[in-house]
């Protein structure tokens, strides 16, 4: 887990430990136990504070595009009507009709409603609609191509490192009484966290980047130590004719953070990190040491944490999936070739190759031999699929 504040890539999988406030099923747990060290029995304190309510990414993106564009939609629409209220009466010179406009300027665009399709540019929804049907389609039609939205981003908040949630004594607290087995005590440590940590971390960062749509956070106290996932999809208002740039992620972060320099959202990672640690330092727990009264907080070592982002490279990733469906389809060809081969050899072992398909000065020799063999393989798979054919035929015959 992170070791304080990094985000990666997410398709609302594996983090949305709660689907409509309903925890994971023994089956799901099952499936992620290679990956996560997950303890079933805690899920009923994992605190849901933002849900996805169960929609998956394409919807997510495509319900949010949707609803801006229909806004703009509104506005545009206004925008005609309030023209024609001001000019109203009014006769062009040229034409001695009355002035009346009845669509926007065609460099303006109505991807839905009323002008659909008026003007030459798409927004956003229109270019996302369309790759998110060719996703789903994926498979059909013997269409293997792949499309993903990529917008949603995963924020990881680990509050410490692991050697700080080992050594700590208001950590070890919070484990300890998550771990008691009594439902009490654990709900209560629970509650605790989530009022003094949890709760003011979420608020601070809706305040700090506005542009950045919350559409799901969670707190999870059922793996080795509790830690908040926020899902965020970017969005920033008013750059909606920008394409895609509309949804991205560096661009929410220049947006709400315009003073951050050079890599911006390595920087934004850093500041985001030293604010959450600053946070833990400064905020009491709520418990007190027995041996005083004095508000105990949890105490930070020398090691600052990470806040490298571990984003998915997904380039990298698909170039890995082509490579291992080429070497998929490699093995089938030469499993194909070889059951030729094995049926022309017992069937007919005298078989060669035509001299057309030979190089020049090649002697053709009989398949049963070496040579004719490595002559049979060479030649391309459809060709010797349909001599394997051809030679089964006539032994029927």
């Amino acid at each position: 887990m992170a070791q304080s504040f990094h985000a990666v890539s997410t398709s609302l999988g594996e983090a949305e430990r709660q689907k409509d406030g309903k925890n994971w099923t023994a089956k799901e747990y099952k499936a992620h136990s290679k990956h996560y060290n997950i303890d079933q029995q805690r899920a009923y304190l994992n605190t849901v504070f933002v849900s996805a309510n169960g929609k998956n990414e394409r919807e997510l993106v495509n319900g949010l595009l949707h609803e801006k564009m229909l806004e703009l939609n509104a506005e545009k629409v206004q925008k005609v009507a309030d023209w024609n209220a001001i000019h109203f009466g009014n006769i062009n010179p040229k034409t001695g009709k009355e002035y009346r406009k009845k669509s926007v300027d065609k460099r303006e665009v109505y991807p839905v409603g009323k002008y659909a399709k008026t003007g030459k540019r798409k927004l956003p929804y229109d270019v996302y609609k369309g790759l998110i049907e060719k996703g789903n389609a994926r498979g059909k039609n013997n269409d293997s191509s792949r499309y993903r939205t990529g917008v949603l981003q995963q924020i990881v908040v680990g509050f410490g490192n692991d050697e700080e949630w080992q050594n700590d004594g208001v950590r070890k607290y919070f484990l300890d009484e998550i771990n008691s087995g009594d439902k009490k005590r654990a709900t209560a440590a629970r509650n605790l966290f989530n009022e003094k940590y949890a709760k003011p971390w979420l608020e601070k960062f809706k305040t700090e980047n506005p542009s950045m749509k919350i559409v799901q956070a969670v707190v999870h106290f059922d793996e080795t130590h509790p830690h908040m996932q926020i899902t965020v999809m970017p969005y920033v208002a008013g750059k909606e004719n920008g394409g895609l740039g509309s949804t991205s992620y560096t661009g929410a972060i220049k947006h709400d953070h315009p003073d951050l320099k050079g890599n911006v959202i390595a920087e934004w990672y850093r500041t985001q990190h030293e604010k959450l640690r600053n946070l833990i330092a400064n905020t009491p727990s709520g418990l007190t040491y027995n041996s005083s009264h004095k508000p105990a907080t949890m105490t930070l070592g020398d090691r600052p944490g990470s806040h490298k982002s571990t984003r998915v490279n997904l380039f990298n990733k698909q170039q890995a999936d082509l490579l291992k469906q080429q070497k998929y389809l490699d093995e089938q060809k030469v499993k194909t070739a070889n059951e030729a081969i094995a049926t022309i050899k017992a069937i007919q072992p005298e078989h060669t190759v035509p001299l057309e398909r030979l190089k020049p000065h090649e002697t053709a020799k009989r398949i049963d031999t070496p040579e004719g063999e490595e002559q049979h393989r060479t030649q391309p798979l459809e060709w010797l699929t349909t001599a394997a054919r051809e030679v089964l035929r006539l032994a029927r015959i």
